[in-house]
């Protein structure tokens, strides 16, 4: 899952309230595996265009593989090549924003 800066704003904005249904407007489902019975909820107050979308979303994604094979074999090669480098700046970035966007679950 990938969460610009602008979403960390955007979510550090929320009413707590506001996080849950937020979540599933953004088109993320973390939601399902922490508290399955609060996206249900959710789910069913949504407006049945965008109970639809969300469906059509879902049957999507449930056709693609959990690993991305094409994804990890070019990374792979670019580690084993020494082609790939990620800064220390960058990787406390990424988990500053995930720690946010897990505490937002």
């Amino acid at each position: 899952m990938r969460v610009s800066g602008e979403e960390c704003l955007r979510i550090s904005q929320l009413r707590p309230t506001d996080r849950v249904v937020s979540a599933v407007a953004m088109g993320t489902l973390a939601t399902a595996s922490v508290n399955p019975g609060a996206v249900a909820t959710v789910y069913r107050s949504l407006p049945s265009v965008d109970r639809e979308g969300l469906d059509v979303a879902m049957s999507a994604l449930a056709g693609q593989p959990d690993v991305r094979e094409q994804v990890v074999s070019s990374l792979r090669e670019r580690i084993e090549s020494g082609a790939y480098f990620v800064s220390g700046e960058q990787i406390a970035e990424m988990m500053i924003r995930r720690q946010i966007a897990d505490h937002v679950r």
